[in-house]
Order: structure tokens, then C-alpha cells, then sequence
């Protein structure tokens, strides 16, 4: 017997006993709720997570998830995905376990011990400033292709704002945007609302998909019918571009966000609470700087600015015509 199956039964025979909760039943009405608050990803990757464990064990009860059971699931899961893929599965799940047990003074941890701290030095998701550009001035696109860079660029030109923030965002006034990020807009005092100005590279990618009437900026609820079915295009589209012209075979949406914030930090070298700010992140409030401090809602437009000058140039002559 391996000294984890011997710590694995001591804290069996010790361990508190736990009313009868079925954590799959427990499990699926918590992601239904997810979803009415709109916590859409969460609940799709959570889902994805609970339906790969369903598959490996029938065990219902929470008292019958054990320290051993989670160790055999993440040793069969590490051998079909990516070390960092088997941890999300397993962060989901104890998310989910840690929920159904939320009301109890005293519940094991059957996931203590698993290694789930996530790698610092997982695969960035970024384009370079030359691919970029190579991007942005591609001609001859086929159309889905085409149709993808151009909202590539446009989420690229608006600090990387979310492809479904973009799908649902109303009308500008006074050439200014104002949202609140839908990933976060439920668990943040501020709703994470964000204000940005429109500056001449999302002007001229925009314009090509501008709204011809209704309160929406865009026409996109007209080309998809939910926001779900725009991104999977959107990302097909980007896959077609990186065969054509040569750039990163994963290449989604997210490099959008992820080559923003990393060409502001690192060829621009601005400062790191100014780039999370532009990426409506979680702000830092709990310092007394943050406090005292009033907060400046026009910092992203000013680094949205800087950013497109250094790709694009003043005249965003990189959009392709």
C-alpha cells in the first residue's frame, strides 16, 4: 500500500460524516444558475469538467468522493490532456464540491495534495507587432477569413475588449463606448463598467460592421444569433488566416487581448496597473492609493491610442481597404 492510500484511509476513518448530498444533481443546478447570471464561460467550463468526471466514476454522494478517487480521475485525465488541462478539470471540480459542501462546519478535502497550482510558463497567446501588421494588411482574404480579421483588429484596436462585449455594445455618444464586461460584470461592485474612445483604427475596422439601425454599435446579432455562434465563426475565420499567412496554427480571439497587453507592456513599456485598468480587470482597491486616488475612465482610450500609433501608425494605414 502506497503511503497516499495510507493517509488516503486515516482520513477516512476520521474524517467527518457528511449528509447525503448528490454532488452531480448538486453540481448541475449550481451551472444552471451560472448561466442566469449571465457567468456563461464559467458554466460551459465547469459543465465540461463535471460531465468528463460523470464519465470516469458513477459515484453521486459527496461523502463518497475521496482523496484516492480524485487521484485516479487526475491520473487518467493526465493521460489524454496537458498537465494544465487536468488541473482546470480539477480546479472546476473542487469548485463545484467546495460549493455543495459551502453550508457545513467541518468537510474533507479530497483534493489536498493534488499539484494544481497552475504553470506560470504555459504557452502565451500573442502576436507579434510584424504578424500583426501582417494580419491587418492581408488582401485577398477569402470572406470568413477576412470577416475575422477585421474583428480581430477591431477588438485588437479597443484594448482587446471581449468578442461578446462587442456583440451586445450600444451605440457610442460622443464617440465614446461605454459597457460593463459581461465576465465580471456579476461579481464586481462597479459592474465592470469601462468607458473608451474610438479611436481612427477601430473607426475604420468598425465601419464595415456598423449597425444600420437599433441601439447596438454593430451589426452582428444580424450575421449570428447569439454571441456563441459569432465566436466559434469569428475563430474559425482566424484559423483560415493563420494558414494563409503563415501566423500561429491556435490563433483565436483571445491573441487579441493577449497581443494588446503584451505589446503595451513590453514595446511600450507602460505600466502594468495601467494595462490591467485598459483590460477592465479587477482594479487593485484594496491599497490605499486606489482609495484615495480618483479613478481616470479615459486611461484605456489614452492606451488604446498609444498602442494603435506604434502598430498602425497615426492614420491607421494598416486597415486593410
Amino acid at each position: 500500500m502506497s503511503m497516499f492510500d495510507k493517509i488516503s484511509n486515516i482520513e477516512t476513518a476520521v474524517a467527518p460524516q457528511l449528509p447525503d448530498i448528490n454532488f452531480k444533481e448538486q453540481s448541475r443546478q449550481y451551472i444552471e444558475s451560472l448561466r442566469t447570471d449571465n457567468r456563461i464561460n464559467t458554466a460551459i467550463c465547469y459543465a465540461r469538467s463535471l460531465n468528463r468526471f460523470c464519465n470516469f466514476t458513477t459515484v453521486c454522494e459527496v461523502k463518497n468522493i475521496s482523496r484516492q478517487l480524485i487521484q485516479q480521475f487526475f491520473e487518467e485525465i493526465m493521460r489524454t490532456v496537458s498537465p494544465d488541462a487536468a488541473k482546470a478539470y480539477c480546479i472546476d471540480l473542487r469548485a463545484l464540491y467546495n460549493h455543495c459542501t459551502r453550508f457545513l462546519n467541518s468537510r474533507p478535502n479530497p483534493f489536498a495534495g493534488l499539484p494544481l497550482r497552475r504553470s506560470l510558463y504555459r504557452m502565451h497567446r500573442n502576436l507579434t507587432v510584424q504578424e500583426l501588421r501582417r494580419l491587418a494588411q492581408a488582401d485577398n482574404l477569402p470572406p470568413l477569413a477576412a470577416f475575422a480579421r477585421d474583428a480581430f483588429c477591431l477588438s485588437f484596436s479597443l484594448c482587446g475588449i471581449n468578442i461578446c462585449d462587442l456583440y451586445d455594445i450600444k451605440k457610442p455618444t460622443d464617440n465614446i463606448l461605454q459597457y460593463n464586461r459581461q465576465k465580471t460584470a456579476n461579481r464586481r461592485e462597479d459592474r465592470a463598467l469601462q468607458y473608451i474612445r474610438i479611436n481612427p483604427t477601430a473607426a475604420q475596422f468598425a465601419a464595415r460592421f456598423l449597425a444600420a439601425e437599433g441601439v447596438r454599435w454593430l451589426d452582428w446579432w444580424q450575421r449570428s444569433r447569439t454571441e456563441r455562434n459569432l465566436l466559434k465563426k469569428i475563430n474559425r475565420g482566424l484559423k483560415i488566416c493563420a494558414k494563409w499567412l503563415n501566423l500561429p496554427p491556435t490563433l483565436s480571439t483571445y491573441y487579441a487581448r493577449h497581443t494588446f497587453a503584451s505589446i503595451a507592456r513590453n514595446e511600450l513599456n507602460l505600466d502594468i496597473f495601467d494595462i490591467s485598468q485598459a483590460l477592465n480587470h479587477t482594479p487593485p482597491s484594496n491599497t490605499i492609493d486606489f482609495i484615495y486616488i480618483k479613478p481616470d475612465h479615459f486611461k484605456p482610450s489614452r492606451i488604446a491610442e498609444q498602442v494603435n500609433e506604434y502598430c498602425f501608425g497615426s492614420t491607421a494605414a494598416a486597415a486593410a481597404v
